[in-house]
């Protein structure tokens, strides 16, 4: 059933290319419901599991699944292309068609509980770092902004944006000097 959903969905979008009715809300409506199906397969092997072994260690493992699933993909967009560059680490490796293949692989060997182990870590730890890198790239355009505004020379400055107190307190517009002529 998951190779069935991972060649439907290669296909979906490329129809769409070929007849020109590609856009982007398809492609954001595309990726959720992938991350649906995806955590939609975890929940059913974290079922199929129990049923069989009764074993109730499962369901905080596949919560813990689930939850790494539904982050993969919630990032700032400006800076997805850094962050896939600094996180090059786990390539393509568990990107959704590497995912659907070991759970086709869990499904073929039986190995179902420690496969939704390993998709819950791997999941997880690509999400918090895609979240630590996107802080840190979010902290340096701050900085570089910051850098930017207060490195203009004075000389953008107007005049009558500066301000000096007044006796009383109050703060008014400094004068203009008059042109001694």
């Amino acid at each position: 059933m998951a190779q069935l959903t991972s060649i439907t969905d290669g296909c979906d979008g490329e129809i769409a290319r070929l007849k020109f009715l590609s856009s982007k809300f398809g492609a954001w409506l595309d990726d959720a419901f992938d991350r649906y199906i995806d955590m939609l397969i975890v929940i059913g092997m974290a079922y199929g599991y129990w049923m069989i072994s009764q074993n109730s260690l499962v369901w905080p493992v596949a919560t813990f699944a689930v939850m790494g699933l539904a982050l993969l993909n919630y990032l700032p967009a400006k800076h997805r292309d850094i962050i896939d560059r600094k996180l090059a680490w786990y390539g393509p490796k568990f990107k959704r068609p590497g995912r659907l293949l070991l759970i086709m692989f869990a499904g073929i060997t039986g190995l179902i509980f420690p496969t939704l182990i390993l998709i819950a870590l791997v999941s997880n730890l690509i999400s918090i770092s895609r979240i630590i890198v996107s802080v840190r790239e979010n902290q340096n355009s701050a900085k570089n902004k910051a850098q930017k505004k207060y490195s203009q020379p004075v000389s953008h400055l107007s005049y009558f944006s500066l301000k000096s107190p007044d006796r009383d307190g109050s703060v008014e517009h400094a004068q203009k000097p008059q042109n001694p002529s």
